[in-house]
């Protein structure tokens, strides 16, 4: 077989079904097994990268191909995924210099055959039945995004997986950026590995490269090109804590996030969707005060970027209503934190006061 470099592939036949495999196979009622993408970037995971393929491998939905983009890893994490590739035909490892995860993304999305994708970090994994049912409820509703809840889980602990209720909801795309604002964990989470796409949502976006928070930057515009988006309550990504979130640190490429919530307000003014505008202007300020907070505690002596902070959360913009808290930081940042440590402590909550 031919092995891969710079971004060709080590291509197997996609057959569809693994040749070890001896039961446990979901097939949909009327036969229409659509193909689906998985697209998982590996750089440097090699301690948990076998979790991760295992999990994919294992899915009750055999019509896939799984893409594993070997983003210039040292650990021998290519090598991993060279050796899965061996046992199952399904499995394809394409081998890039190191461009993050965005890069790889955009990679596996160009190489991808089929016109349903999925994405899963190479630290993660996922329940044995997510693709299944997100792709079922995708046809069920003839919806373009298909989406299931995920669980934080801390490093080294034991996944268990909860039995499936089949609750769903199904949402206009207009209803989905809406409830991105919201706070109910089960319509606004912004990322990508616990959904499913059709390829046309893709249409003209591309995750940014160089960027954090990259899921940010694009999840809005793929809830836009979709026509309708269904959810479903059952837990099916496990999200596992990175180290950064165990030790609370603060990296200075948060910050990118600003821009990422400042271009999903002006794509709703763009949309004419006044009121999401609003909303979501308002969460952008929310979004600069908790990284100038953090700012400060982490980098008290980079007097220069809080400043920066607090011009870029003093720019009026017209049309948009200046609450309290906004006017109280940009008058003292001191003051605002102060005001949100009492209403903290009266009524329990955690974050910034919007």
């Amino acid at each position: 077989m031919q092995r891969a470099s710079d971004g060709v592939c080590r291509r197997a036949v996609c057959m569809g079904r693994s040749l070890r495999e001896t039961g446990g196979i979901f097939e949909m009622p009327d036969g229409k097994d659509e193909l689906i993408s998985i697209i998982i970037p590996v750089y440097n995971v090699a301690n948990d990268l076998d979790r991760c393929i295992r999990s994919v491998a294992g899915q009750t939905y055999r019509n896939m191909e799984i893409l594993l983009i070997d983003d210039g890893s040292t650990d021998g994490s290519g090598e991993i995924c060279e050796t899965y590739a061996d046992g199952d035909g399904r499995i394809q490892v394409y081998h890039k210099e190191n461009g993050g995860l965005s890069s790889a993304r955009n990679f596996g999305i160009r190489k991808a055959a089929g016109n349903v994708f999925a994405f899963v970090d190479s630290d993660d994994c996922i329940h044995n039945r997510m693709i299944e049912i997100l792709y079922r409820n995708l046809c069920d509703e003839n919806a373009d995004i298909s989406v299931g809840e995920y669980q934080r889980v801390e490093k080294n602990s034991a996944v268990v997986q909860e039995a499936v209720s089949g609750i769903t909801a199904a949402r206009s795309s207009v209803e989905a950026l809406a409830l991105l604002l919201g706070r109910d964990p089960m319509y606004n989470t912004g990322v990508v590995c616990n959904k499913l796409f059709r390829r046309k949502v893709f249409e003209g976006v591309e995750f940014p490269e160089g960027r954090l928070h990259e899921d940010e930057f694009v999840i809005h515009l793929l809830f836009g090109n979709a026509g309708r988006i269904v959810y479903t309550s059952d837990i099916l990504y496990y999200y596992f804590v990175r180290e950064e979130s165990i030790t609370g640190s603060y990296s200075k490429k948060r910050l990118d996030a600003l821009d990422a919530y400042e271009e999903r307000f002006r794509y709703y003014e763009r949309k004419g969707l006044s009121d999401l505008a609003s909303a979501g202007f308002r969460r952008y300020l929310y979004i600069v005060r908790v990284n100038y907070h953090a700012y400060k505690r982490w980098y008290p002596g980079e007097s220069d970027v809080l400043m920066q902070l607090r011009a870029r959360h003093a720019v009026q913009q017209s049309g948009y209503r200046r609450t309290v808290p906004m006017r109280l930081f940009d008058r003292s940042p001191t003051l605002c934190f102060l005001v949100n440590g009492m209403l903290k402590l009266g009524r329990g909550r955690s974050y910034i006061w919007e």
